[in-house]
């Protein structure tokens, strides 16, 4: 005595389709449809830590650059820029625009960068750049996020300073007033 499966009737009903993906949800309802655990970990960035600072960026418009004031090593004036390139590959760059000097003191540091950027429907996407620092001097850092976003309603950043041996360049070490 089985069962026969001929016998039984069942309805298949069509997956709904989305030309757009995703079907047609808003990108960025939430974190766990932008990288999962891996971005519920770069969040983990924005909890007070020591050593971290966390700061809330405003960008004066969609190219213009946002502007971060800390300080470096022996109290040491240092100001960061912050630019987003919106796209279907949003890009965050990075650049030092100002670094005050002191005579005497170490001058090479690194900043571990996580910017959380909030889209207009509450989604956040953590981009993160491990060293802020840009191999040639006064250029920008770029940093492609694979997440689309074509506008963002606010965005934070988290900093974490260390301490480094040298410039991002070896061959630029002999010419380091600090490090020879």
């Amino acid at each position: 005595m089985g069962v026969n499966i001929a016998d039984t009737q069942s309805v298949v009903s069509k997956v709904p389709y989305s030309p757009k993906g995703c079907q047609g949800w808003k990108a960025g309802m939430t974190g766990v449809f932008r990288g999962g655990l891996r971005q519920d970990f770069l969040g983990q960035k924005f909890k007070a830590a020591q050593g971290r600072e966390i700061h809330d960026l405003e960008f004066p418009n969609k190219a213009g650059w946002a502007m971060v004031n800390t300080t470096i090593g022996e109290n040491q004036k240092c100001t960061l820029g912050f630019q987003l390139v919106y796209g279907d590959n949003l890009q965050v760059r990075v650049k030092e625009m100002f670094r005050e000097y002191v005579p005497g003191a170490h001058a090479h540091y690194k900043f571990d960068v996580c910017v959380q950027l909030r889209d207009n429907w509450g989604g956040s996407v953590y981009v993160e750049i491990p060293d802020h620092r840009a191999a040639k001097r006064g250029q920008a850092r770029e940093v492609p996020s694979g997440t689309p976003l074509h506008e963002c309603l606010v965005a934070r950043v988290s900093l974490l300073m260390t301490k480094m041996d040298g410039p991002v360049e070896e061959e630029n070490q002999s010419a380091c007033l600090c490090c020879s």
